[in-house]
């Protein structure tokens, strides 16, 4: 049998805020309930070699456990779902963190497999995983441009 094909999505957002706080926000999976709208629950479930497996609970009551590895030296996240819903077979990614003159570009990529290897499948896939990162790059956008999680609730802060 043949290997099948590896489709890919590419998305990419401007943010106003330093590198470091983007990249934490990303990077920081027990702050993503008040980073990104999708998310109630992210519950670690430990460590497999260098990498840290979570279970991710959204709004819509979906759940699933991903696996992920990151890189502070590069402002880069890698991770892999373990169990991608049909008709997806495979699905996995990368966060980057690119650095600009004001502010920084994040790119979000996924690569993912389809079980019947076709172009429409992969295509209709491709739109429902735009349609969720562009939700996700939207939230940290907000989130990183008001100061982060923590600058949020800072009583310095808060309205008079």
């Amino acid at each position: 049998m043949a290997e099948l094909k590896i489709w890919t999505t590419r998305q990419r957002l401007k943010v106003a805020a330093p590198p470091k706080r983007v990249y934490e926000l990303v990077a920081d999976i027990h702050g993503w309930p008040s980073v990104f709208d999708s998310v109630t629950v992210v519950e670690p479930l430990g460590y497999d070699r260098a990498c840290e497996r979570f279970r991710i609970v959204e709004r819509t009551g979906n759940t699933w456990v991903s696996v992920r590895e990151a890189n502070p030296k590069r402002l880069q996240v890698r991770y892999r779902r373990t169990d991608p819903p049909a008709p997806l077979v495979s699905m996995a990614g990368l966060w980057r963190v690119e650095a600009k003159a004001v502010g920084v570009v994040v790119a979000l990529d996924h690569y993912f497999r389809v079980a019947d290897d076709s172009q429409e499948t992969a295509a209709v896939a491709a739109q429902q995983i735009v349609a969720i990162g562009t939700v996700m790059l939207g939230s940290l956008r907000r989130t990183s441009e008001l100061g982060g999680v923590a600058d949020l609730w800072a009583p310095e802060r808060k309205a008079s």
